[in-house]
């Protein structure tokens, strides 16, 4: 254990056998070092049946205690992300995240279409023999997503509409860059974050909602859907586990791996920004019991 003059005790130990969130899922994994600084206790875990690139640090937040309590949690949280899965097997949009490489315009279809194509990969899991694609998420932002795990878990709802909205957040990180880069590079800006809202657009009911969330989004939100879109509603955190799901769907892409690298990297380069404004993107006051909201 390695510590930096701060007396801070760790709740689990190097050798531990723990549970682990990682993205919008609760994975078994073991300790394997423990490092206190600056008064937060972090682990580096590997998760069980998956390779050791997927080993990584983690803060005491993200782990739970190896016991039966947590071992249903797990499988809780395993039955609604397979629910959700299951209402989203069309997977439609699904071509509209392809496009966000090229943009959708005529004549990059026609480029997309021109080019070598590789066969779909199956979506990976442990001992798969083809891995899902690694996208980079910020620890700050698996945090946040373990936190709206919880809020779930205690029969709470983001409250709605949210301040910022994710359409909003994916503007202004648009603005953010086009100060920054050249013009050409900011069609291709314009049309990450276009298939981004898309694509939230098309799967919010279907892949990204709790069970407990249902009844808030059918009253909520399908009746206004003539005139406001999902991503002019829901924020931060709905717009996190989207990120969560890209990873298995890139694998399953009729994409080579140019395609890949560059939609990976606008994809991380999102996530980024939204870490490095974090403080304005998500409010620590913005969840209410599902019973009043």
């Amino acid at each position: 254990i390695t510590q930096h003059n701060m007396p801070v005790k760790p709740k689990y130990t190097e050798g531990e056998k723990v549970l682990c969130f990682h993205g919008s899922m609760i994975y078994e994994a073991k300790c394997l070092k423990v490092e206190i600084k600056d008064k937060e206790v972090k682990y580096f875990v590997h998760y069980s049946g998956w390779n050791k690139g997927w080993d990584e640090w983690a803060p005491e937040a993200r782990i739970l205690k190896y016991n039966e309590a947590n071992l249903a949690k797990q499988q809780d949280m395993k039955k609604q992300q397979e629910s959700r899965s299951r209402r989203g097997t069309k997977r439609k949009g699904e071509d509209d995240l392809g496009d966000m490489c090229y943009g959708s315009s005529r004549e990059h279809s026609r480029d997309r279409s021109r080019r070598k194509r590789t066969k779909p990969n199956k979506l990976a899991g442990p001992g798969a023999t083809t891995e899902e694609v690694k996208l980079h998420i910020p620890d700050s932002l698996k945090l946040r997503l373990a936190q709206d795990f919880q809020a779930i878990e205690e029969k709470k709802l983001r409250k709605l509409p949210a301040l910022p909205n994710i359409s909003k957040i994916l503007n202004d990180y648009s603005s953010y860059f086009e100060k920054k880069e050249n013009t050409a590079k900011n069609g291709v800006l314009k049309d990450i974050t276009d298939g981004i809202k898309l694509y939230f657009n098309e799967t919010l009911g279907t892949r990204l909602l709790y069970e407990s969330e249902r009844s808030q989004y059918e009253q909520v939100v399908e009746p206004h859907l003539d005139n406001e879109q999902p991503s002019e509603i829901y924020g931060a955190e709905h717009l996190m586990r989207l990120f969560t799901e890209f990873g298995g769907l890139l694998s399953c892409m009729y994409t080579d791996q140019e395609d890949l690298s560059l939609l990976t990297g606008h994809l991380e380069d999102v996530l980024k920004y939204i870490a490095e404004n974090e403080a304005s993107v998500f409010s620590d006051d913005c969840y209410s019991p599902s019973e009043t909201r």
